[in-house]
Parts: C-alpha cells; structure tokens; sequence
C-alpha cells in the first residue's frame, strides 16, 4: 500500500510542475473514485489507505507548483500561461 501512496504522490508532483489546476481537479476525481471502489471491494481500511493517496496527491500538487514557480523564478520555465520561454534580443 505504502508504493501505492508514493504513486499518487508522484503523480500529484507531476501535475504541479507540468498542468494548472483544472487537471488536479480530475485527477483528485478519479483517485476519490478509487477510494469509493476499495471500500466498496475490500472495506473501510483499504478506502482508508486510497484516501491518503488522496491527500498524497494533494501535497504533491502543492510540492510541484512550488517546483514551478522556483524553476520559473530560476528562469528555466516561461511565464505561467504563456508557454513561451524569455529570449534575449540580440545586442548590437
């Protein structure tokens, strides 16, 4: 259970770095219907288990938009929304 807990917690860094919120959004929908699935299949602690991976991604969405913004800052991203990195006109 635990690499399952490591899983979504990757999965949530992930989308920090990479996507906006509207992806977290089905992503934390489609980890609630695992939780509702194994509850429902093997009991209330394995929907137990499913639920920390729940809130595994959450942390992890909130450590990977820290990530972005840091890269971001660092000047190795664009802006949010953009997707254009900064370029430097030539000097003459």
């Amino acid at each position: 259970m635990a690499f399952s807990i490591a899983i979504h917690f990757l999965a949530g860094l992930v989308t920090g770095v990479v996507f906006r919120v509207r992806v977290l959004l089905c992503l934390v929908a489609v980890v609630l219907i695992e939780c509702i699935a194994m509850a429902a299949m093997f009991g209330l602690r394995a929907g137990l288990w499913s639920l920390a991976s729940l809130v595994m991604v959450e942390m992890g969405y909130l450590g990977g938009g820290y990530l972005r913004s840091v890269l971001e800052r660092a000047g190795f991203l664009g802006e949010l929304g953009t997707g254009i990195r900064p370029t430097r006109s030539p000097e003459l």
